[in-house]
Order: C-alpha cells, then structure tokens, then sequence
C-alpha cells in the first residue's frame, strides 16, 4: 500500500513569510500564513502540503530551519480511494449529466492542498492562487470540485 506524507512547516519569526521553490525552472512561492483559531491567534505562519517535490525542496532550501521549519509528519495509507470511506448523505441528490462534467478530486481537504494542486494541474503561478476566493473560482472556472475541502 501506498502512503502520503503531510508535513506541516512553521515560519520562526514572522505571522506570514514566503519563500520560493522551483521546478523545471519555474518558480512556485510558497505562503506560510498566520491564521485564527477559537478567538486566538498563532503567533507564526504554517504551511501544509502533501506534495513530496515541495517538501524535498522546502526540505533542501537554505531558509530551512534558519525561517522556517518543519514542526508535524503525518502519515497516511492510500490503497484504497478515501471516497469508498465516506458514507452516503442523506437527502443528497446526484447532480444531473452534462455535456461538460466536473473533475472531482475527494483527496483535497486543505486549502493548500487545493493550491498547490492547481499550480501543478493547470500550471498556475502562485499569484493566480494567492487567497481562498481565488483557489474556489479557479476551480470552478476549470470546473474542478473539492469534495472534501474544508
């Protein structure tokens, strides 16, 4: 069985920080982004991704562990598909064919998962991705959906 890696890193000193990586020789930024939880707010910016290429190059950076560093590994079995998992909806309705179906992707449930899957399927830049209204319209616009995001 295969197995997913998500690994979240934190920003030492700052509520938001970027940095960038890169690929094929293009740039990809990545955003560490302070967010509030319960009232409170996290004092560092955190960035989570599941994708093996950015952690081996966040991994390999120089700012690795001098601005920011990793601070949780999960570890996930993916030998079966996770929609099998989740129990039907009651009252849940299928929505009727069209001539120009959604591409659903059920494994997303993060935002940055979202992001970093739309820079890596529609070869986006990271500014096309930049908040939460502009992951959810992209997907739209390319008719993707994201079951499972929170």
């Amino acid at each position: 069985m295969a197995k997913k890696i998500d690994k979240i890193y934190q920003s030492i000193r700052f509520p938001y920080f970027y940095t960038s990586v890169f690929f094929d020789g293009k740039e990809i930024r990545i955003g560490f982004e302070s967010v509030t939880k319960m009232g409170s707010r996290y004092l560092y910016g955190k960035y989570g991704t599941s994708d093996p290429k950015i952690q081996e190059q966040l991994e390999k950076s120089p700012s690795f562990n001098v601005e920011y560093r990793l601070i949780q590994t999960t570890e996930t079995e993916t030998g079966e598909p996770e929609e099998k998992n989740i129990p039907p909806v009651s009252g849940q309705i299928s929505p009727a064919k069209t001539d120009d179906p959604k591409t659903s992707i059920p494994e997303v449930i993060r935002i940055q998962d979202a992001r970093d899957y739309l820079i890596k399927n529609l070869k986006k830049t990271f500014k096309d991705v930049i908040s939460r209204e502009k992951i959810l319209q992209l997907a739209k616009d390319n008719k993707i959906e994201f079951p499972n995001l929170k």
